[in-house]
């Protein structure tokens, strides 16, 4: 990760690749975020003080861009301060005593137990493509995994003696998760049968498999979870393969789990990004109140 600009957002990229194991889409972010604040002032970024980054932020307001997008842009100067500041270049942070964008979370799409079974129900098992589909889908809504993680799953990574997954989630952090009777049911009978079809005479340390005996892509099962959720008769647009990662956590703190169990299985770092799944299940409650009670 390099920039052509300034080396001083080189050395903070390398540093937080280094240090922190950031992926390569959030280093280019970092990096957008910073060479966008030194085009609009058109100076170097590490020389500005506190007006400097207020007038950063007034513009990226007056250009329409979202309040997620500027509270991104200011997370990226704080972070390109303290680097600075570590370094010894300079003592103080223009950003620290700028206000934070608030930002107004939104919930994510909650599917009902009777919705998840309809998806999963979707494809066809007949084909080996069905069955490798049903079988991702049995593990997103079993085990909570992003399906980055499901895609980059490999055959080492599956403990079958334990019904469970060694999962490499991001910034290279792992974590240990089980997976129920159905999911590891159909993830036996896949790697038994329908791996070995799509595989072919190719070989490949990858679970999950295209029809050319490749790794399958997150933007292939994306597409393929689109036309499942059109053929169960769900709105496509609002289902996603992430949409099941929604539906593992919030079921299970509906079915009783606390947050800090569900944070681990979910691989979240800041138990703040699984408190979410809570507001979900209180919007649930509060619904089935409004349909249900008497004098709602």
């Amino acid at each position: 990760m390099t920039s052509e600009i300034n080396p001083k957002i080189t050395a903070f990229l390398n540093d937080l690749w280094i240090t922190d194991g950031l992926a390569e889409n959030s280093l280019a972010a970092y990096r957008r975020d910073l060479e966008n604040a030194e085009k609009i002032l058109q100076k170097p970024i590490e020389t500005a003080d506190k007006k400097d980054i207020e007038e950063v932020f007034a513009q990226l307001s007056d250009a329409g861009k979202s309040t997620a997008s500027r509270a991104r842009a200011r997370a990226a100067l704080n972070r390109f301060f303290r680097f600075l500041n570590k370094q010894k270049i300079r003592q103080d942070n223009p950003v620290e005593h700028i206000a934070r964008a608030k930002i107004r979370r939104k919930l994510p799409t909650l599917m009902t137990e009777s919705e998840v079974l309809t998806l999963l129900n979707a494809p066809d098992l007949s084909e080996p493509l069905g069955f490798r589909d049903r079988t991702v889908l049995e593990i997103l809504y079993s085990s909570g995994l992003r399906i980055s993680e499901a895609c980059n799953l490999t055959v080492a990574q599956v403990r079958k003696s334990e019904d469970c997954l060694h999962i490499l989630g991001k910034g290279g952090k792992e974590r240990i998760v089980p997976m129920n009777e159905f999911a590891s049911n159909f993830l036996y009978a896949y790697l038994e049968k329908s791996r070995p079809a799509l595989l072919g005479k190719k070989k490949s340390d990858f679970v999950f498999i295209n029809r050319r005996g490749g790794q399958m892509s997150r933007q292939e099962f994306f597409e393929r979870i689109k036309k499942y959720a059109l053929h169960a008769g769900l709105n496509p647009e609002k289902i996603s393969p992430h949409t099941l990662r929604h539906a593992f956590a919030s079921h299970l703190l509906a079915g009783g789990a606390d947050l800090r169990s569900v944070q681990m299985l979910l691989g979240h770092a800041d138990i703040a990004t699984t408190q979410i799944y809570t507001h979900i299940a209180d919007a649930r409650l509060k619904d089935f109140f409004q349909k249900n009670h008497p004098r709602a």
